[in-house]
């Protein structure tokens, strides 16, 4: 019988949840209402955030990935509602309308959880996307961290 890979089962597990998401770089953090930091605010950049998820000792943990998926998850999904439901759903969505960035995230995601260099690389020169992901990794770090740190 093949196997497949965490990574392949959980992005599986989150298509059948009904939920659209972008997973970027992969990485269970990254690479899901919540503005949780202000837009005036500076945002760390997607790759400074990917060094933070890295440390994540709990990031491939149920509790974790369930809140990564959900805190990005639009109100209203079948999921069940939980506290951190979709939290992050606001920055997610902007993340999925900014259709120029599609290229970059896409080359974010090709990256493995802790490959932060390639991560920046993606990055580089596409400070408007970086400011937008990093929208949504902010929330999500916010969010879930006590379940993934």
């Amino acid at each position: 019988m093949p196997t497949i890979s965490v990574q392949d089962a959980l992005k599986y597990c989150i298509l059948r949840l009904g939920l659209a998401l972008v997973w970027v770089t992969a990485s269970l953090g990254g690479p899901v209402a919540c503005t949780c930091s202000s837009d005036k605010e500076a945002l760390e950049p997607a790759a400074k955030l990917c060094e933070s998820r890295a440390k994540w000792t709990k990031r491939l943990r149920s509790k974790c990935t369930k809140c990564v998926s959900l805190a990005k998850a639009p109100p209203g999904c079948e999921a069940a509602e939980t506290e951190y439901s979709a939290r992050c759903a606001k920055a997610q969505r902007a993340k999925l309308d900014a259709k120029s960035c599609e290229p970059v995230f896409q080359c974010a995601a090709k990256c493995k959880p802790t490959e932060c260099d390639c991560v920046a690389s993606c990055f580089e020169g596409h400070g408007d996307c970086d400011r937008v992901a990093a929208a949504v990794d902010s929330c999500v770090a916010d969010v879930c961290g006590s379940y993934c740190r």
